[in-house]
């Protein structure tokens, strides 16, 4: 706004704000849900080296060990993490971490990392969205699918908000496979694959079709 004092916004402190007005874009045509290759992530960890911009370092860094963890490459994964976490714990690095570890069944060091989270007392969108993807990835590592879809229910509402798919409705279909609720999971995954244009460039896209 103009006459705002000069200072750095942050979208994700604001959500009630930016939601409607992402939601109004999508809608219209306008934006559209990134969902960045490992070439995409790998120029982006390059330019965010050069520019010295340690968040975006370390977010580029959890998003490598998020997808290497789902694909079971666990090595590279906690790789990933350490050096993400080394150069800055911002809150979506350690989100992304934290489910890697619980997928390689690291589950009280993805624990850690999530009583991390609730000791910042965040007000912003990782209330709603981050804290509840964590621990359903551990529900899930615990072998306590249905506590995980329990946890999920709280994130439906940033799906129908935005009306995207991701990480969310990724981990419930995993969740509900363990229980083998079959068509449940079938149901989570078809929401990936029906936004193909989105998701075809995304690992998320062939690991939905895998199930």
């Amino acid at each position: 706004h103009l006459g705002a004092p000069p200072a750095p916004y942050f979208q994700a402190r604001r959500p009630d704000r930016y939601r409607p007005a992402a939601h109004q874009l999508i809608e219209a045509g306008h934006a559209y849900a990134c969902f960045c290759s490992a070439d995409r992530l790998r120029q982006e960890r390059e330019l965010a080296e050069q520019r010295g911009a340690k968040d975006a370092m370390s977010q580029t860094d959890a998003e490598f060990a998020f997808w290497n963890s789902l694909f079971g490459n666990c090595k590279e994964s906690k790789r990933f993490i350490a050096e993400a976490l080394a150069t800055l714990r911002g809150e979506e690095a350690l989100n992304l971490s934290s489910i890697a570890l619980a997928v390689c069944a690291e589950t009280s060091q993805a624990q850690s990392i999530a009583d991390e989270i609730v000791k910042r007392k965040s007000r912003d969108v990782t209330s709603i969205s981050f804290l509840p993807e964590m621990r359903a990835a551990i529900e899930n590592s615990r072998n306590n699918p249905a506590k995980a879809v329990e946890i999920l229910e709280s994130t439906r509402i940033l799906e129908r908000g935005f009306g995207i798919p991701g990480r969310a409705t990724y981990l419930r279909g995993i969740a509900y496979l363990r229980q083998n609720a079959g068509t449940e999971a079938m149901n989570e995954f078809q929401k990936i694959l029906d936004r193909r244009g989105q998701f075809d460039i995304s690992p998320f896209f062939p690991l939905a079709h895998l199930g």
